[in-house]
Formats: structure tokens, sequence, C-alpha cells
């Protein structure tokens, strides 16, 4: 099977379909109940002569080259792995960038018209998940989408917009600037060819592309009907991760996000609640934590790293126990607790009790 070739048919698929993609996944149900998908050229050869003659299958592909835009079919090697395992995957996605959909993604959606609140959070729980080394998945919509990826560039992370217009019609007009950020490390997908407008029907559709890249969703803001909501939806029905953040009930932003989280999603106070539901990554990050931690034990005193020792992780110490066990006078202990927490190894979560972070 040539690579090329199967690209270069399911394109024409894809065109000659582009204004009925229903009809287009019904022919070929048939084909996807089976156990192993033909080649697109043998579907292409199975359509009527009339219909073939419609697309001139060079030229449509042509017309993808002269835009640098590639298209990846389902049966290729180079197919998102997660994206091919939920139900109805699209039969091949176009995109230009970077091919970096081997890295843990995490999809991070909210309302076009976001508060302070969620621009807020957005920027801080974006930038914890560029530095736990996630790729950032999102649909390049106004208000949170828009201020995912712009956090994503800013903390030198990596980010994937995924479109329910092709790739060369950015879909809002006012982000053409944001894409081309994008592009300079991270990709734009779509499921759609050439010159396909972003239909109103599209933009629900397109949202389980944006879950199924990813190994959850964290909604930040969305009222009780919303589309990041809809993405939710595809993600429960995927199997995977649905994270919410929190919100005042006097705001019509947050209805959306704690009817998830009532329905069961995981309640996002911190990175760590969305990295304990990835088994993998909270590993990865837990020994880097302790691997940092080893390297700046190496410059404590021998009375910082006693009073270290005392602490616990799960349970606070008072300071007369921490006196008690070290035999250290108060101001002693005082300064060398006020050092430990000034290096990061320790917090005082209430008056005189300490644990270790």
């Amino acid at each position: 099977m040539d690579p090329t070739e199967e690209k270069i048919y399911l394109n024409g698929l894809n065109t000659l379909y582009r204004n009925s993609y229903p009809r287009l996944f019904s022919f070929i149900k048939d084909y996807l109940e089976q156990e192993k998908l033909p080649s697109f050229k043998t579907i292409w050869r199975s359509l009527t002569y009339k219909e073939r003659q419609k697309i001139n299958l060079e030229k449509e592909w042509q017309k993808l080259e002269k835009e640098k835009i590639d298209l990846i079919p389902i049966n290729s090697s180079l197919f998102p792995f997660l994206l091919k395992q939920i139900p109805y995957p699209p039969l091949g996605i176009y995109f230009q960038g970077n091919l970096i959909f081997d890295l843990p993604a995490i999809a991070v959606v909210g309302t076009r018209k976001a508060s302070l609140y969620g621009k807020l959070v957005t920027e801080k729980i974006v930038k914890e998940l560029v530095l736990c080394g996630f790729t950032i998945v999102s649909g390049l919509a106004y208000g949170i989408d828009s201020f995912v990826h712009k956090d994503t560039l800013l903390n030198k992370g990596k980010t994937v917009a995924v479109l329910a217009s092709s790739v060369d019609k950015i879909t809002p007009i006012f982000n053409k600037s944001l894409a081309a950020k994008i592009l300079q490390d991270g990709a734009i997908v779509s499921e759609y060819p050439l010159h396909t407008n972003a239909l109103k029907q599209n933009f629900p559709w397109r949202n389980r592309i944006i879950s199924g890249l990813s190994l959850g969703t964290l909604v930040i803001e969305a009222k009780e009907k919303s589309g990041a909501l809809i993405t939710a939806n595809f993600a429960l029905e995927q199997n995977r991760q649905v994270f919410a953040i929190p919100g005042s009930i006097f705001n019509q932003n947050s209805l959306g996000t704690n009817n998830l989280i009532k329905s069961g999603a995981k309640l996002v106070n911190k990175i760590d609640d969305v990295l304990e539901e990835l088994p993998i990554i909270y590993q990865e990050k837990k020994q880097k934590e302790k691997s940092e931690f080893l390297n700046k034990s190496n410059f404590l005193t021998a009375k910082e790293k006693l009073v270290f020792q005392i602490l616990k992780e799960d349970e606070g110490v008072c300071l007369d126990k921490i006196l008690d066990l070290s035999n250290l006078k108060t101001n002693e202990a005082m300064v060398i607790l006020t050092e430990l927490e000034l290096k990061g190894l320790i917090k005082e979560i209430s008056q005189g009790k300490y644990i270790k972070i």
C-alpha cells in the first residue's frame, strides 16, 4: 500500500463528500464494521464512474501541497493512537505544523465568554501542565480556548488546535496571528478538506477529536449549556478522564463545571488532582521532585537534615515535638524551620505545625 497514494484517494473522498460528511461515514460504515478497513483506493474505486469524475485526484492533492498541508489516514502508522480508539474516529486528519501526537496530551476547554477568574485559572493550570510535559489541546475559539493556546506558548509548551473548518480556513479570523504562532512548534488539525467553512454542525462533531487526542479533558468554565460540556461528554464516551474547575454558585460560567463535578468529574484545585488520575505521568513528576529534593538536601546542614527527617508528608508535626526529638532550643529550631521553608522543602500548615512538601 503506497502511503502517498492512500492520502490522495482519502483526500478525494473527503473532497467529494465535503458538504455531506454524514453520507461519507454512512458509505464507509460497512467497511468499518469489517475486521480491517480496506485501502482508500479500493473504496474510491467502488464509487460510480459519475461520482469519480467529479474530482480530479491529482489536482486536489496539489492544492494541499501548495498550502503545505499534510494528511494522515487512519490506516497510517502515524495516525494518533488515542484518536484511533474512539467511536467514529476521523478517517484521516489534515495538519499543518509539527507531528507531536505521540506526546501525552490534555484537552483544556471552556466558555467563549470567560471571566477574570477563568483567565487566571487558565494561566495557572496551563503553566503547571506544560511544566509536567503535556501537550495542550484546545479548539482555537474565543475565550478560554484562546487563553489556553496563548498561555501554552507563553510557557514554551506545545499546543494543538482542532478546527471545525479546514486548516486553511482559520476560525475565528481574528485568531489568525495566534494560529501562526501555534504552527512554530505545535500543530493545527482538522478532518475537513481544503476550503471547508466552519459550519454550525461541525463544531460539536470536532469536539470528539479534541477529547480523542487527549488522555483527559479539563473544563475551566462552562455555562449550563456549553460546547465545552459536549467535549466532556465525548471524553466520557471515549472512556477518558474528565476534570472540572469548581466555581461560584452565583456565576453562570460555573454552572456547567459544578454540574460536571456533581456528575462525577474530578474536581481540580491543583495540578496533582489531574496527575493522580494519570499514574504514569504522576510517577514521573514525583520522581522528578524526589531528584530535585536530593539535589537540594546536599546543601542542608546537619541540624537542618535532623529537623527535616522529623517531619512527615501526610501529618503535621508540632513545634513542641520537633524540640523534643531534636534537642534544639526554640530560637534555633525556628531559624532552621524558616530556612527549610525558604528552600521549598517544608511548609507551616497551621500555627506551629509543619509538614514536608
